[in-house]
């Protein structure tokens, strides 16, 4: 039997269901939250995948869909379809400025409240690292946070 280190206590999976304590064997123990090797996320974030999928293969996006089974094709044309008028709306939302006014209050536990009613595990708020973001989308970051 292993020796336990610590017990990590999460939510339950669905709102209103009990937490989970989640025993953590000694030997699995590392640092706090997700370990990371800094050349690692250097090299990925300077050297590859600098694009996205659909930028750096293009023409493989393109010509997926017409290779599939013919309930695929269907799938894919009616998504596209369904979504396409979002694409625009969701291109332009980040330029909205806020219409409410602020209170001042913190609203970190507002957020986290409602995140776990519509259905979320985990969410929470950090410094938003630009070296995970693709090169092509960098400019489109405006806040020091991400959720």
């Amino acid at each position: 039997m292993r020796a336990i280190g610590h017990v990590v206590t999460r939510p339950g999976r669905k709102l209103g269901d009990p937490a989970v304590d989640i025993p953590v064997p000694q030997d699995f123990v590392t640092v706090p939250g997700i370990p990371q090797n800094s050349k690692d996320v250097d090299f990925y974030s300077r050297e590859y995948p600098l694009q996205r999928q659909q930028v750096e293969h293009a023409a493989d996006t393109e010509w997926a869909p017409s290779v599939g089974t013919p309930e695929m094709q269907k799938y894919h044309h009616e998504h596209q379809a369904v979504m396409e008028p979002f694409y625009r709306l969701m291109n332009a939302s980040g330029n909205l400025e806020p219409t409410g006014t602020a209170t001042g209050k913190d609203v970190t536990a507002l957020i986290k409240a409602k995140a776990r009613e519509l259905g979320y595990l985990d969410v929470g708020i950090t410094a938003h690292d630009r070296r995970y973001v693709y090169e092509d989308r960098r400019q489109h970051i405006k806040y020091p946070h991400a959720i």
